[in-house]
């Protein structure tokens, strides 16, 4: 049976559209931290040292994010969320997890806040907004 997860486009106040647009025209949705760690072939223990060792003030987050990201599998089903404004979009995971240093800019203006863990998506239904 498939999973399904929900996921925001970014932690930047007032940048969900733009975040949004950047997950859709990608065609893959991605999260934060460990900016510096390609995690491929990592075990979710090893990842959790990982968060561990670097004493974020929402280590529990991080912790939860990749423990759900993760284990995501191709077939899954993913939704990005606009808080309380209903969902951008629904998509199904169609590949494994992949790194790329500066992949997701998520409206920031410190590149270091770029998303670097994504996984291919097929977005099945979203906004265009």
């Amino acid at each position: 049976m498939p999973k399904f997860m929900t996921i925001s486009p970014t932690h930047v106040p007032g940048k969900k559209e733009y975040a949004w647009n950047k997950f859709r025209d990608g065609d893959y949705i991605a999260i934060g931290w460990l900016h510096e760690y390609d995690l491929t072939g990592k075990s979710l223990d090893e990842v959790i040292a990982l968060i561990r060792e670097q004493n974020y003030d929402n280590e529990a987050s991080g912790i939860d994010a990749f423990t759900k990201f993760l284990a995501l599998d191709i077939g899954d089903f993913v939704a990005v969320n606009n808080t309380n404004d209903g969902l951008f979009g629904i998509g199904v995971v169609s590949s494994g997890y992949k790194y790329e240093r500066y992949k997701h800019d998520t409206g920031s203006d410190d590149r270091e806040d770029f998303y670097p863990h994504f996984r291919d998506v097929e977005w099945k239904i979203f906004s265009t907004r």
